[in-house]
């Protein structure tokens, strides 16, 4: 998979994941009996918090991403030493 389909795919995923989360959380506040703003906040605070954790794993997952551009070492084994032909 390419690194931008994979981050498309991962911004997607932490979308759904963050609004799931968060509303999540504030329906289980209401279900406690929790006063309507907290859990208005309880949501929001979840949602920001998937959401965090999602852009710092795309972050992450790109700074160690190896590039693709990169021509093999003349050690490696796929080194083909000659031209094709």
């Amino acid at each position: 998979m390419k690194q931008t389909e994979l981050s498309r795919v991962w911004t997607a995923l932490g979308h759904r994941l963050a609004v799931v989360t968060g509303a999540g959380t504030a329906l289980l506040s209401l279900i406690w009996h929790s006063p309507a703003s907290d859990a208005c906040l309880r949501g929001a605070v979840a949602w920001a918090a998937i959401r965090v954790l999602a852009r710092t794993t795309q972050w992450l997952t790109a700074r160690t991403e190896p590039e693709t551009d990169q021509k093999p070492d003349t050690d490696s084994a796929e080194y083909q030493g000659g031209e094709p032909g």
